[in-house]
């Protein structure tokens, strides 16, 4: 995780893979976010807020197939938003989506 300066505390976030592509490699505003194996969905939504997360926002929950205790979403995202989920201790890694890609999983 990197550290940011929030309001002048130190605050740790989830790291943004994918961030340095370019503008036309990447689906806008629509992100994987992978949650610590045994964090679920419902403790990210308390901890990030309704507001964050809107009804709707999420496409897709899946388990990951190497640890079913591990949850990963694919969801749209406000700059706003993202910023907040990546503050959430329990996101693991948040990835920018690509173009052409398709979730196995």
């Amino acid at each position: 995780m990197s550290e940011i300066v929030d309001n002048g505390n130190a605050q740790k976030r989830a790291p943004l893979r994918n961030s340095d592509l370019l503008p036309q490699t990447i689906v806008p505003d629509e992100y994987f976010v992978y949650l610590e194996p045994g964090y679920t969905l419902a403790e990210h939504k308390r901890t990030v807020g309704a507001g964050v997360l809107p009804e709707g926002s999420i496409k897709q929950v899946n388990n990951l197939l190497s640890n079913r205790d591990s949850v990963y979403y694919i969801a749209y995202l406000s700059k706003g938003s993202l910023d907040t989920v990546r503050l959430d201790p329990g996101v693991q890694l948040v990835e920018r989506n690509i173009v052409g890609y398709v979730d196995d999983d």
